[in-house]
């Protein structure tokens, strides 16, 4: 019969009534353990023995063990186990010195739970073996790369147990080379290419987040050359497993940085952090970056329900102890409903990464796009002062450089009132960073491909010779992390995205990790064709990072000072602040785009 295919509710009766007989057996065997004889129980023995009996079967139901599944034996179930045998223990010693029996000496409570925890021990080990057996010859031969912390974790998780048998782990952490967990070997991953040729893996899962994009291609260009299906695996997505070639063919950058801010956790460790825009695509890393350096609140502000909704589910699976998630629905553009934030929850740090990022979008919506990336970039500027914030950090754009739309144009102006606010604070830090598109972000390009390909076998492309600067999510807020520690005051940061690519060079790349070709004049075999659409209303063919060349390197060489001098006089922004408020309450779109224009110019110029 077997065991594993039965209802759960037989399953528990099974493993009740096999414990009711492990007791008994382990009473009589103390008996004899004790007089060193072989005996029949008399009748105060059997008497004794049905109390205990009885004070087993309560507290084995009230602490639960007949739920618990075997087949998971670990030391949460023996941690369990142990503190259920102690109580009962305590509980039927207690009881043979009160109410004491002829023939029953006062040690038998204490033998028998002794013997009875040795034999549980004992057969459900050997269960648990005979399970992984059986189950292993189903089971596909697999390894693990990464680092301690994570491969034990990912060894511990329940989903492995499903369909996956791990043969040996991977890493170059010198400190576990050469060790075992659960008798499983660790090697150095410069071994790998021997074991491989040795063994017949059918399944490598990456657990890392400390390798390189160009070290996880290495990787993967081995494993295939083996014929193995490669994984990620990411501790935040609880237990889901996600392709490689499609979950980093969207990362461009190819660096391996050494970021900082690790080691200066401690601005963030107990602190309240408050966060815009925290459901987008950089305001929902940096929640999960930070959110690990354990604050002791995070406060997201969201416009977006949906997206609010997703960010909060994240955070909360993530199971982060001791730090207070506070979810807020609402518009920064409204003064009150921000001040009664700052008010309640007292943030040491603003991240403010909620803007109207979509250039068309923006375009199309000038007077909504004006009203959340100045004013309510102006509220929060204004509040942090009020409040006592330690640090402001803005995110910006490459899209303010010499701005052509809207969009641009509006994130110039907030890093232009940004300077102005820093000059007439003296306890808060305020800072931007300012970069360029990330991949896969919400208005990235990737997700749109992605669906075409899926849909059809073309995808549109705005200008072949047009070129963008492109970084990964997750390295962008590193270093915006690294930026917020290096804030002095007044600082506009600019981040080193490498070169900028030409977009008909980025299709090839994002449809090679997909096995697929782009079909041009010099590639005719290739299985997808392209349209060019031309630019967007207030597209740039290239974006730019840098005003001038006064910028200069920080202690990251990837995060550069723009060292832009000219702080705004303060006429001249409570007089720009007047006029457009004027425009704002009228509504008028092509006035408010010329009039945000104008500033800019007589800004940059003055």
């Amino acid at each position: 019969m077997d065991l594993t295919k039965l209802k759960e509710k037989k399953k528990s009766i099974i493993i009740t009534l096999f414990d009711i007989f492990i007791l008994n057996l382990s009473y009589w065997a103390s008996y004899n353990i004790r007089d060193e004889i072989f005996i029949i129980p008399n009748s105060n023995q059997i008497i004794h023995l049905a109390i205990g009996n009885i004070l087993f079967i309560i507290l084995y139901l009230i602490f639960e063990i007949n739920k618990f599944v075997t087949r998971y034996f670990n030391t949460i179930y023996i941690k369990q186990f142990i503190k259920f045998l102690c109580i009962f223990t305590v509980i039927y010693f207690f009881v043979t010195l009160t109410y004491h029996l002829d023939t029953v000496p006062r040690s038998s409570p204490i033998l028998t739970s002794v013997v009875f925890f040795s034999i549980v021990i004992v057969s459900r080990f050997l269960i648990v073996t005979s399970l992984n057996i059986k189950s292993n010859k189903l089971k596909i031969p697999s390894i693990v790369i990464g680092e301690e912390d994570k491969i034990y974790s990912y060894y511990n998780s329940a989903i492995i147990k499903k369909d996956i048998e791990i043969i040996a782990f991977f890493s170059n952490d010198k400190n576990i080379i050469g060790r075992k967990i659960s008798n499983i070997n660790i090697f150095s991953l410069s071994k790998i290419t021997k074991f491989l040729s040795n063994n017949k893996i059918k399944k490598a899962v990456i657990v890392s987040d400390q390798f390189s994009i160009n070290k996880i291609r290495k990787l993967i260009k081995l494993l295939k050359k083996y014929e193995i299906e490669v994984f990620y695996h990411d501790n935040d997505n609880q237990g889901e497993f996600t392709e490689p070639l499609n979950r980093f063919s969207e990362k461009i950058s190819f660096r391996q940085i050494k970021f900082f801010f690790q080691k200066n956790s401690k601005e963030f460790y107990r602190s309240s952090i408050l966060i815009t825009g925290a459901g987008g695509s950089i305001g929902s890393e940096l929640c999960k970056q930070i959110i690990k350096f354990k604050p002791n609140k995070i406060v997201l502000i969201e416009l977006s329900e949906i997206n609010l909704f997703n960010i909060n589910y994240e955070l909360e699976r993530m199971n982060i102890q001791n730090v207070k998630i506070i979810s807020i629905l609402g518009n920064i553009n409204n003064f009150t409903f921000l001040e009664n934030i700052f008010k309640k929850y007292k943030p040491n740090y603003v991240y403010h990464a909620g803007a109207i990022k979509h250039v068309t979008i923006a375009e199309n919506n000038p007077i909504e796009c004006v009203k959340t990336n100045i004013i309510g970039s102006k509220n929060l500027m204004m509040l942090s002062i009020k409040y006592l914030v330690k640090k402001f950090i803005l995110i910006s754009t490459d899209k303010a450089v010499n701005p052509v739309n809207v969009m641009g144009c509006s994130k110039r102006v907030a890093e232009i009132i940004l300077k102005h606010y820093q000059n007439s604070s003296k306890k808060t830090i305020f800072s931007a960073v300012r970069f360029g598109n990330v991949a896969n972000s919400s208005g990235s390009v990737f997700p749109i491909w992605r669906d075409q390909v899926q849909k059809s076998r073309k995808i549109t492309i705005t200008d072949p010779e047009a070129t963008r600067y492109l970084m990964s999510i997750k390295e962008a807020v590193s270093l915006v992390l690294d930026a917020s520690i290096l804030a002095k005051k007044g600082n506009i940061f600019i981040l080193d995205m490498g070169d900028p690519i030409k977009i008909i060079d980025l299709a090839k790349i994002f449809l090679k990790n997909y096995g697929l070709q782009l079909k041009t004049p010099e590639n005719l075999h290739g299985q997808i064709s392209y349209e060019v659409i031309g630019l967007r209303p207030g597209e740039k063919k290239h974006e730019e990072l840098f005003y001038d060349n006064r910028s200069k390197k920080t202690i990251n060489p990837y995060i550069f000072d723009s060292n832009e001098l000219h702080f705004p006089k303060t006429r001249e922004i409570l007089d720009f602040f007047k006029k457009l408020d004027n425009i704002l309450k009228k509504n008028e779109g092509l006035k408010c785009k010329k009039f945000v224009k104008n500033f800019i110019k007589y800004e940059n110029y003055n």
